[in-house]
């Protein structure tokens, strides 16, 4: 009976993981179909609930892949659904690489989870939540030395919407100290 009971557990994770990549090569299949069609502006269309669809059965297989959750984050924004982007996105920042001690892992997560971060700011934004994209910001910018104009310009607007205006004019005048001939600033 434990010879069956190994056998099967094992078949059954062949076929699970299978299962995984085949939902993951149908949904970036979709999302390409989807971004291609470009409608302006994008809609729900039978691809991106598609799309959407295999990515959520693909995740709910393999949670702790970052990247296509990163992806199908995007495809939400995409299609106009921010508030879930929103949540999704939320998750990739808090994930953490499946081994510390590789650092090139460490590496690419980090470079994806910044790019995740940038996006986070302007659905923040987008979804009246400035303190949120705050401790984004103050997060893109501790990586970045503190130096970045952009984000400085960035944190100002975030914290003149949280009624802080001391701490906007700080950030807009570092802005400003960092890169002089930005008009925006």
């Amino acid at each position: 009976f434990l010879v069956v009971a190994v056998v099967v557990h094992f078949l059954h994770s062949y076929q699970v993981r299978r299962n995984a990549g085949g939902y993951r090569a149908l949904a970036t299949e979709e999302d390409s179909v989807v971004r291609d069609a470009k409608r302006e502006p994008p809609e729900r269309t039978k691809a991106a609930e598609s799309a959407i669809q295999h990515y959520r059965r693909y995740l709910a297989l393999d949670p702790h892949n970052v990247k296509a959750r990163a992806d199908y984050g995007k495809l939400l924004v995409y299609v106009g659904d921010l508030g879930r982007a929103y949540f999704v996105f939320e998750r990739v920042l808090r994930e953490g690489p499946e081994d510390p001690e590789d650092e090139e892992q460490v590496r690419k997560l980090q470079e994806l989870q910044d790019e995740v971060r940038r996006l986070q700011v302007d659905l923040a934004i987008s979804v009246q939540r400035p303190p949120d994209a705050i401790v984004h910001l103050n997060a893109l910018l501790a990586r970045a030395g503190g130096k970045d104009s952009a984000l400085l310009e960035r944190l100002g607007y975030c914290q003149a919407l949280s009624g802080n205006e001391k701490d906007a004019l700080k950030s807009l005048d570092e802005a400003i100290k960092y890169a002089p001939d930005r008009l925006s600033a």
